[in-house]
């Protein structure tokens, strides 16, 4: 079988880019006609980004997503390697070979230690600000989830997908964790 190549979008690509690079003002979004190529863009688009970006891609599509236990475990990738306490000293020694990550990385300890409390919901989003936050120190963190209509109706104390807006506006509005927030539908 001929495999086909990425052609014919250098204007989104140029537009997605120049978002990049310019400062954190727009949380962006990548929607269209299913099978229009969004998810590909994306892909393509994540694979020649400069090593000054850090992009967490999560992909909700063909995820069984019932509750938030569900959401956690698709959003974060669970270290079960390293013991570590402190957000801070985790994001710096992330950084240093990172390409591209599936999911969020947290050791399994504070992992634990985080979601047993009972407001889950802003102890994740806390987080995964502080993170950011660390690594834009080093590295501009660029936030992907995809196909977050898969999200649209969960509820969590509410609608999960209004309370990842608003964790998306916290971002924005702060400037000075410097990530990029993509949101696909």
């Amino acid at each position: 079988m001929k495999r086909i190549e990425f052609h014919d979008r250098e204007k989104e690509k140029k537009e997605i880019m120049d978002i990049l690079d310019s400062e954190p003002s727009l949380i962006t979004f990548v929607y269209g006609p299913i099978n229009s190529g969004k998810t590909t863009l994306i892909d393509h688009l994540i694979r020649q980004l400069p090593d000054e970006y850090v992009p967490f891609y999560v992909n909700l599509r063909g995820r069984f997503i019932t509750g938030y236990e569900d959401f956690l475990n698709v959003l974060f990738e669970i270290d079960e390697g390293g013991v570590i306490d402190n957000v801070s000293e985790y994001a710096q020694s992330m950084i240093k070979d990172l390409k591209i990550l599936s999911g969020i990385p947290i050791p399994l300890n504070l992992f634990e230690q985080i979601f047993e409390k009972k407001d889950k919901s802003k102890d994740m989003f806390k987080y995964i600000e502080r993170v950011f936050a660390e690594m834009s120190k080093k590295r501009m963190p660029v936030l992907i989830i995809d196909e977050l209509q898969v999200i649209g109706d969960l509820k969590i104390d509410g609608l999960l997908i209004y309370k990842l807006f608003n964790f998306f506006y916290t971002i924005d509005k702060r400037k000075a964790s410097g990530t990029r927030i993509c949101g696909h539908f």
